[in-house]
C-alpha cells in the first residue's frame, strides 16, 4: 500500500479516536519525512546544477596521506579527457602536472581546510593524454560540520584560452610601445 502523510501548519483537531501519544508520533514522522522529501529535493538541485555547470566538479575523500576522487561531473571528464567512471578511483595526484605541484597545493590548502574556510589557486593540471593546462581552483569542505572526513569538493577552471589571450594582449600592447617609441626617430 501507499502511505501517505501531509504535516500541516495549522493544528490538527482534537479526535477522541487518535490519542496524543499517536498524534506525536504521526507529526513526528511527519516532519521527518517533510525532511527527507526536501533534502532530497536538494540533493537532485545540487546535482543537476553540478552535471550543467561548464567547470569542472571533483569530488573526493580523504584516504590518510591520498585524496581519492569519488565522483566527477561531465564537465570535469571532458576536461580531464576521460570518462566521469575513468576519473572514479583515481588519486588527485593523478590531475596535477606533477607531484611537487600536487603536494606543494595540498599542503598550501590544508591550513584553508582546517579552518573551514575555501582554498583557491592556480596552476598546472594534466590531462589524460599527458597534456598540461593551466587551471584556476577552489577546493572546500564537502560537510563542513564534520571536516575533511565528510570529503572534499573541487571546482576547476581551464584558463588556457584565458592565458593565451592576455599573452597576446601584451605582446600587442609591447608591439605598440616599441612602435610609439621609435615614431619619433622615424618622423625626424
Amino acid at each position: 500500500g501507499l502511505l501517505e502523510v501531509v504535516l500541516t501548519r495549522a493544528p490538527i483537531p482534537t479526535d477522541p479516536v487518535c490519542p496524543p501519544e499517536q498524534r506525536a508520533f504521526l507529526d513526528a514522522v511527519a516532519r521527518l519525512l517533510a525532511g527527507a522529501v526536501e533534502r532530497e529535493h536538494l540533493r537532485t538541485l545540487i546535482t543537476r546544477t553540478a552535471t550543467n555547470v561548464g567547470e569542472a566538479v571533483l569530488i573526493f575523500r580523504t584516504e590518510g596521506e591520498a585524496w581519492r576522487i569519488v565522483d566527477a561531473n561531465p564537465a570535469a571528464a571532458a576536461m580531464f579527457g576521460v570518462a566521469p567512471a575513468d576519473l572514479v578511483g583515481r588519486t588527485t595526484e593523478a590531475i596535477h602536472a606533477s607531484q611537487g605541484d600536487h603536494t606543494a597545493l595540498r599542503e598550501a590548502s590544508l591550513t584553508a581546510l582546517e579552518a573551514r574556510q575555501t582554498f583557491r589557486a592556480s596552476g598546472p593540471m594534466r590531462r589524460a593524454d599527458g597534456s598540461v593546462f593551466p587551471a584556476e581552483f577552489t577546493l572546500s569542505l564537502l560537510h563542513p560540520e564534520v571536516g575533511m572526513d565528510g570529503g572534499l569538493v573541487s571546482v576547476v577552471r581551464d584558463v588556457a584560452e584565458r592565458v593565451r589571450a592576455e599573452t597576446e594582449l601584451r605582446r600587442s600592447e609591447e608591439r605598440l610601445s616599441l612602435i610609439a617609441d621609435h615614431v619619433g626617430q622615424v618622423f625626424w
